[in-house]
């Protein structure tokens, strides 16, 4: 009898243990699960302390806003300086042209007009543009500029009867002063609207003096040549990682007494209009690549207030362009640019540096 209440008794003390050992399994599940979700609720400094010091280099733990006001200033269109700030601009561009088109032999005011004897020929003119750029933020809404070039060009010119001329040049070119100004703060639609207002100063070389036909060293220009106001608005959306913009402006050049041995008369280059669409997408958070369509129209030029035919400007251009931020306030770019209508250049190339000084 006591064997077989021994026999009976084996499972059922069996059975005990492995329930016993299920209840201790089910604990210690219990016991994980819930340090599994307060580890989930609160993540651990230890954790999360790798990823922010891995990523402090390039973010240093920026805010939203901050790393949208950086974007935008790696695509050239940041919001402006503040009171104190100021920025040096330096940079330097070449221009292209080549033509086959007629040349005159007389008076030519390029590209407003020409008059005198016409013949053919092939037109090429290099000029490098050396610049450098000045602004200074004067309130959170505006800020001043100034730009001042030295222009080096030089043209050949080959007649149909194989004769070849050429002709060299370097001086100052015109100086700019401008305004730019916060139009608006975004608001819902996102859009901010800068408003530009400039005046060109012809400091360098007029025209009036250039023969097309017969070039000398110091006849070449290095300016317009007129006293020119422009007023420009530019729109600029920020669409993550991108940021759009687009520019309309408007600029009237004053009426300009000429007494040369060429010419005796009040030369009027009238109105012109341009417009640009673009767009700037931020590859990380130093480097962005843009695309930039730009067109200018200058009505015809008016000489003792007639107007001259085919004295209008078309100039159409289309430009790629790249801009690295290899530090807070140190931007650098580089541009390439095509020219898609006859009066704009065959090609160009632009290098320019941006340094800000002063506490934002």
């Amino acid at each position: 009898m006591s064997l077989v209440l021994l026999l009976v008794g084996v499972p059922a003390r069996a059975q005990d243990d492995e329930l016993a050992a299920l209840r201790r399994e089910l604990e210690h599940l219990r016991a994980r699960i819930q340090q599994l979700e307060k580890r989930r609720e609160t993540p651990s400094k230890e954790a999360s302390t790798p990823a922010r010091e891995e990523a402090q280099p390039l973010l240093q733990a920026e805010s939203r806003g901050e790393r949208d006001r950086r974007r935008a200033e790696m695509a050239g269109q940041g919001p402006l300086l503040s009171r104190g700030e100021w920025e040096m601009s330096p940079g330097i561009r070449y221009g292209f042209y080549s033509n086959n088109k007629l040349t005159v032999e007389g008076f030519s005011l390029l590209p407003f007009f020409v008059a005198g004897n016409i013949q053919s020929g092939q037109h090429r003119r290099d000029i490098v543009t050396a610049t450098s750029g000045f602004a200074l933020g004067i309130s959170k809404r505006f800020q001043v500029e100034a730009d001042l070039a030295v222009v080096r060009r030089s043209e050949e010119l080959l007649l149909a009867d194989g004769t070849v001329q050429k002709a060299q040049r370097s001086g100052l070119g015109d100086l700019r002063l401008g305004l730019t100004t916060h139009l608006n703060t975004g608001g819902k639609s996102g859009w901010i609207l800068l408003g530009h207002f400039d005046l060109m100063v012809p400091t360098g070389a007029d025209p009036f003096h250039y023969d097309a036909e017969r070039l000398e060293d110091d006849d070449l220009p290095l300016g317009s040549g007129f006293w020119t106001t422009q007023a420009r608005v530019t729109a600029v959306r920020q669409s993550d990682p991108a940021v759009l913009f687009a520019t309309a402006g408007v600029s009237y050049s004053f009426s300009e007494d000429v007494d040369t041995s060429l010419l005796d008369a009040t030369v009027s280059p009238g109105m012109s209009w341009e417009y640009g669409l673009g767009v700037a997408i931020a590859m990380n958070y130093q480097l962005s690549l843009g695309l930039q369509v730009q067109h200018r129209i200058r009505e015809e030029t008016a000489v003792n207030g007639v107007d001259l035919d085919n004295s209008s400007v078309n100039d159409a251009r289309l430009s790629v362009d790249a801009q690295w931020l290899f530090k807070p306030g140190r931007k650098l770019s580089v541009s390439v640019g095509a020219g898609l209508s006859e009066d704009a250049p065959d090609f160009t190339l632009s290098f320019g540096t941006v340094m800000k000084f002063g506490d934002r």
